[in-house]
């Protein structure tokens, strides 16, 4: 295979913004670090256009079918006029996304290819039925490498399937979050963020009740708000922002003191870098990559719908030399473990032994 410094031909197929977020955003940053630059990549964009961005349950089936023949349809162009060291696949483990993945993963294979998996999801919450982990089996009978976010994926891979598989985290670019700041650490906490969907399964139920334990706490909830929150009364110390830029989430990490994220499944979240990255202290649910990311010194761990535990965590950390000890801790690891330098030379590492 041709060397990094020489430059690879890749072939990447996965979203790319807008939407921004998730898979998409991955993409983007992917693109612009140093080192992929040196490469020539060709993106097969999988993204979701239009107005069904945000309404899958009312996306028709045959508008569906229709994107994804599209999607194939220039996967097979791409590949009749371009030659490739490696093809990159991303996938969320959506069942009919992988249905998608598998036909371009065959494709991709018979034109003698090495193909590269890269799972953006916790695998075994993902694969909750018989049909989505049939196709996933097969899908992985078509790839050469696998890629995946965090140990409960790698192990649900090496002893489900028998497979081996690399653990690659998300990434950040710090500089871009200004790490060099060191976090003003209050007497008190007084602010409170959640940054996410603002909807039950990301755990905004307990959040409500655990500011009624707290009302000289201000919480702030940012991201889309579901229906339901739009028709219950909120507690006066409970602020629903809804969807705001990503400079303005940074801006309100910058200016809270907690992070809490009592999300009920996750893959990677990468709002919980941010805030590391803010050098804010994490309280956060055991479900995907949160205990690696923050492990027994980047917050606090609590149990899914654990109201009483979220209660104990913040006056755990109340103490401003304890907040001050985690915020410290928190931007060394994103420094030397979830920058873009560090995560992209792994991926590209990986490129060159396949």
């Amino acid at each position: 295979m041709t060397n990094l410094k020489n430059g690879l031909d890749i072939l990447l197929i996965s979203p790319l913004p807008s939407p921004a977020g998730g898979i998409a955003t991955w993409t983007e940053m992917y693109l612009k670090s140093e080192l992929i630059k040196k490469q020539d990549v060709k993106v097969i964009n999988t993204a979701v256009r239009g107005d069904r961005i945000y309404s899958f349950n009312n996306r028709k089936i045959t508008e569906e079918i229709m994107r994804n023949i599209s999607i194939y349809i220039n996967l097979i162009k791409t590949l009749k006029k371009n030659k490739f060291d490696v093809a990159h696949l991303n996938t969320s483990c959506s069942t009919t996304g992988m249905i998608r993945d598998l036909l371009c993963a065959k494709k991709i294979k018979k034109n003698g290819y090495k193909l590269i998996l890269q799972c953006h999801c916790n695998i075994p919450s993902m694969l909750n039925n018989k049909f989505s982990t049939w196709i996933f089996k097969e899908l992985i009978k078509h790839t050469d490498t696998i890629i995946v976010l965090n140990s409960d994926s790698n192990q649900y891979v090496n002893k489900i399937l028998k497979r081996e598989s690399f653990i690659v985290s998300n990434f950040i670019d710090y500089k871009d979050i200004n790490y060099s700041s060191i976090k003003y650490i209050s007497e008190e906490i007084k602010t409170i963020i959640f940054v996410g969907h603002v909807n039950q399964s990301k755990g905004c139920n307990e959040i409500l009740e655990v500011s009624q334990f707290f009302p000289n706490i201000n919480f702030r909830l940012i991201g889309n708000i579901s229906s339901y929150y739009k028709n219950i009364d909120i507690p006066e110390n409970v602020k629903l922002i809804g969807e705001v830029s990503k400079d303005n989430v940074l801006i309100e990490m910058k200016n809270a003191d907690v992070l809490l994220f009592p999300s009920h499944m996750e893959g990677f979240p990468l709002v919980v870098l941010e805030a590391m990255a803010c050098g804010l202290p994490v309280i956060g649910t055991p479900v995907g990559a949160i205990p690696e990311m923050i492990e027994e010194n980047g917050g606090v761990l609590i149990d899914v719908g654990d109201v009483p535990a979220i209660i104990s965590a913040v006056n755990e950390i109340q103490d401003p030399s304890i907040r001050s000890q985690i915020s410290k801790w928190n931007q060394n690891k994103i420094k030397c473990c979830y920058s873009t330098e560090v995560v992209i030379k792994k991926i590209c590492d990986i490129y060159e032994e396949s």
